[in-house]
Formats: C-alpha cells, sequence, structure tokens
C-alpha cells in the first residue's frame, strides 16, 4: 500500500492560511492539516514564527507546527548530509542565476530528498523546478 503524499509549505503558505488568502487552496490546506499531510522543517517554523508580530496568530502557528508530521531536518542524525546537500543545489542554482536564501536551500534540499512535492507562493520555485527535481504543489488561489 502507498503511503499518501506529504506535501512541504515554505512560509508564504503558512502565512496565507493564517491569514486566510489561500482562496480555494484554504480547504486544501485545512485538509492536508487533518490529514497531517502538510508539513515543513523546523527552519521553515522557525523563521515563521519569527516573522508574526500578533500573539494569536504566533499561537496558531505553533500549533500547527507541533501538530505537523515531522521531517528528518538538522535535529536528527545524518543532517550533516542535509546541509551538504542544501549548499551543493544553492551553488547549483546560483550557477543557473536563480538567487534564493538559505532557508531557501534548505527547503528545497528536503522536498528533494523525501520526493515530497513544495507548496509555495512564491513563483521563484518554478524556476528551481527547471534546474532541480523539484515537484510543485499548486492550488488556484481564486
Amino acid at each position: 500500500m502507498q503511503r499518501p503524499v506529504t506535501i512541504i509549505a515554505d512560509t508564504s503558505v503558512w502565512v496565507a492560511a493564517l491569514d486566510g488568502r489561500l482562496g480555494r487552496g484554504q480547504a486544501v490546506f485545512h485538509a492536508l492539516r487533518q490529514q497531517r499531510r502538510i508539513t515543513a522543517p523546523g527552519l521553515i517554523f522557525s523563521g515563521l514564527l519569527a516573522e508574526l508580530d500578533d500573539p494569536a496568530r504566533a499561537e496558531m502557528a505553533r500549533v500547527w507546527a507541533t501538530e505537523a508530521p515531522p521531517l528528518p531536518d538538522s535535529t536528527m542524525a545524518g543532517s550533516t548530509t542535509l546541509w551538504i546537500s542544501a549548499g551543493d543545489l544553492g551553488a547549483r542554482l546560483r550557477r543557473a542565476g536563480v538567487m534564493l536564501d538559505d532557508a531557501a536551500h534548505c527547503l528545497i534540499a528536503v522536498c528533494v530528498r523525501e520526493a515530497a512535492p513544495l507548496w509555495s507562493l512564491d513563483p521563484v520555485f518554478d524556476a528551481v523546478a527547471e534546474h532541480l527535481p523539484l515537484e510543485r504543489f499548486t492550488v488556484p488561489l481564486d
């Protein structure tokens, strides 16, 4: 029996969900949460919490982060290979003209390693998918 695909979401999706700005994607987001099929690396949840000023939104993000299925990341054994992969992927993208920050490199490395689709509202990841085996997960917003 094939396990359900877990979707990895970046900060843009979590913020839009908190604000109710995912349109039709809002129902998809909450269904994936209830099924425990949407998650993110800890680094993404950390960045999300760092940018939330409203205590109620921050608490909701904490709940979502603790309820999300865990991913092997920098707290797990073997994490050195993740960071090396993230750096290697970042260098490859830079040579192709795609400039991202280290958090994005880590996110991409986790998606590639886990063979998990990435849900992001940032179109830069379309350019990434042209150069790396990154599957995109999309839901129309309207």
